[in-house]
């Protein structure tokens, strides 16, 4: 067999990972012939087989001083020496095989010209790099040498070096030129950009290719021994995590292997696990069943005990949940009590039937028709974050058991509070076939009803939001005063502002702005104003104050919020925002100023005030 056919062999056997063989038909084919690329296949699967030290003595000729200059011997050599601890000499390896590139590419005048083995020597300086753990050096190489990379895996291993250097989104720019690679690099380039946006913890990869045949037989060894050692293997693996959290946040990727993949690294990933788990209750596009089996991993591995309260995300807003391990319960005592609750409400005595129904809910006994009423008692009593608790365990009840009458039950609760939003999703999980034609039709009715509602009512928001934002674009000067900031509301914000001192208003505007002036500089209003206003506001004032007395609207929005969802009508409904509301009072005003020869945003607080509350704000 000729020496050519015999490497060839050998590397099918190296790409196979059966590295016995291929040491064997490496060793005939260099028996035959001395040479470089043999050399460096042999000592390759030697290192891959888990012998540094032959694949050393074998390399050896290919890295002494008069040998011809080979990037990639001396790349394997950087990671041999590393492998045997030896990094000083890793590193020298390391420079030698980043010289003899770089001398041999740049004496071509034409990138194109460049030998395709040579192209692909990138990928083994980038292992030997990422080996040492220079992840700026691979990631600035990659860029420096762009014209020369002949592999794909330049670019994985670049974006594995932006990763491991937080940069997020160049991560995701390196892996998107692989889209038409695998569909793996689509999962795995929207990973980049969810821990870009905090809703996954940063976590450092190795420079190892994504390989789902090892993957799987970790899997498939884990599942066989049930060791939980075995398991922590899997969540603890930097390749694997990618590999897994890339699927795991896939939307059409299969529910039930999402949850898997989680639940097995919010369970085994050690801190790291924990990390994640609380990040992704709190992300607003996360599926509520995958939520709920994050918050049984928790508690499965020790981060959280039953009745801890956590923070989720959840029918828009961040709210606080209590994790409860229950028990469905259809005991003659639960009936009982229900009985005797629905008596008492019969007699409008609220609170007496509450007080019959809450302790077998704190016990952990769940009768699913007592938590239904418990939840509709505490909601009409306004008692919202105990009516949230009930109502999520019932959901996961509803979900778990598959109970599709309590999903019904749950359809026409949030209906009757208005909640179209959680009502259609119910509704979505209950098979058509479960509800009469009939009821279905007067379902989606109300909900349509609800909906047209609520789009109103965001087309109103929308309409007065733009409304303020023409009052936010009105110019203000830097350092503005009282007069000349009231000249810039509308007389809906003087009303207000009356309102809010209790003044009694004159009849004319102009005097009504008087008013305002006169009030705000009484040094006994201001001291009763700064003492009764929420902290957010008076850490806003003292930031203002700190800067000359004005900002420009970008910091303040970064560090208090921005002023969207304010409304206009401010006499009828006030802002929300620490902004709007000292606005309002007159305390600080929002306009356009000239900075730089360009119109911007700014808030100020009117020069007449600073020094009043300069005082009675103290750094």
């Amino acid at each position: 067999m000729k020496t050519g056919e015999l490497d060839k062999i050998g590397q099918d056997y190296l790409n196979k990972k059966n590295y016995k063989q291929a040491v064997l038909y490496f060793q005939k084919a260099l028996k035959q012939e001395e040479h470089p690329a043999i050399r460096n296949n042999l000592a390759l699967a030697h290192y891959m087989a888990g012998n540094p030290e032959k694949s050393l003595d074998t390399l050896s000729s290919n890295i002494n001083l008069d040998a011809p200059p080979n990037p990639f011997s001396h790349s394997l050599a950087a990671q041999i020496f590393h492998k045997l601890g030896q990094d000083h000499e890793a590193g020298r390896q390391l420079d030698l095989a980043i010289k003899y590139f770089e001398d041999k590419v740049g004496a071509f005048s034409d990138s194109r010209r460049i030998p395709d083995a040579w192209g692909e020597y990138t990928v083994a300086i980038f292992h030997a790099a990422g080996a040492l753990n220079e992840h700026r050096q691979v990631y600035e190489l990659y860029r420096r040498w762009q014209n020369y990379h002949r592999h794909w895996e330049s670019s994985y291993l670049a974006g594995v070096a932006a990763f491991n250097l937080k940069r997020y989104r160049q991560a995701a720019n390196c892996w998107a030129e692989l889209l038409q690679k695998d569909n793996i690099f689509a999962g795995i380039q929207r990973l980049a950009l969810a821990v870009d946006q905090g809703q996954i913890p940063h976590f450092t990869l190795d420079y190892r290719l994504i390989d789902q045949d090892y993957i799987l037989s970790l899997v498939n060894q884990a599942n066989n021994s049930g060791a939980p050692e075995h398991f922590r293997q899997l969540a603890n693996d930097s390749t694997i995590r990618l590999f897994y959290l890339a699927l795991a946040i896939d939307e059409e990727s299969p529910l039930d292997e999402r949850t898997q993949y989680l639940r097995l690294l919010v369970r085994y990933g050690e801190k790291w696990g924990e990390q994640l788990g609380r990040s992704l209750l709190l992300s607003s596009t996360l599926h509520q069943d995958l939520k709920m089996n994050i918050m049984a991993a928790l508690q499965e591995a020790g981060y959280v005990k039953a009745g801890e309260p956590l923070q989720m995300y959840a029918d828009g807003e961040i709210r606080t949940v209590i994790y409860e391990q229950y028990d469905v319960s259809s005991g003659s005592a639960e009936e009982a009590a229900f009985d005797q609750a629905v008596m008492l409400v019969k007699r409008g005595q609220l609170k007496e039937a509450i007080q019959i129904l809450e302790p077998p809910f704190a016990a952990g006994k769940f009768y699913v028709p007592a938590m239904l009423l418990l939840a509709h008692l505490n909601h009409q009593i306004g008692s919202i974050q105990k009516t949230d608790k009930i109502l999520y365990m019932l959901q996961g009840i509803a979900h778990k058991t598959h109970d599709e009458k309590l999903m019904l039950n749950l359809v026409s609760f949030y209906l009757n509070i208005g909640d179209a939003f959680m009502a259609r999703r119910q509704l979505e999980q209950i098979h058509s076939s479960q509800i009469p034609q009939e009821l279905r039709q007067q379902i989606l009715k109300r909900l349509s009803d609800l909906e047209i509602e609520r789009l109103f009512q965001h087309e109103m928001d929308h309409y007065t939001d733009d409304m303020r934002h023409a009052i936010e674009d009105k110019i203000l000067p830097i350092n503005p005063r009282l007069a000349r900031g009231l000249k810039n509301m509308p007389v809906e914000w003087i009303n207000a502002a009356c309102q809010i001192y209790n003044l009694q208003p004159a009849r004319r505007r102009a005097e009504r702005e008087k008013q305002l002036m006169l009030h705000l500089q009484e040094e006994e209003v201001m001291q009763y104003i700064v003492n009764n206003i929420e902290e957010d506001e008076r850490k806003l004032l003292k930031y203002l104050l700190s800067h000359e007395g004005w900002s420009q609207t970008g910091p303040i929005t970064r560090k208090f919020g921005s002023m969207e969802g304010d409304g206009f009508y401010w006499n009828a409904d006030g802002p929300y925002s620490s902004l709007g509301q000292l606005w309002s009072m007159a305390l600080v005003f929002v306009g356009r100023a000239t900075i730089n020869n360009r119109l911007t945003k700014i808030a100020s607080i009117p020069i007449e005030l600073r020094p009043l509350l300069t005082r009675l704000l103290p750094s």
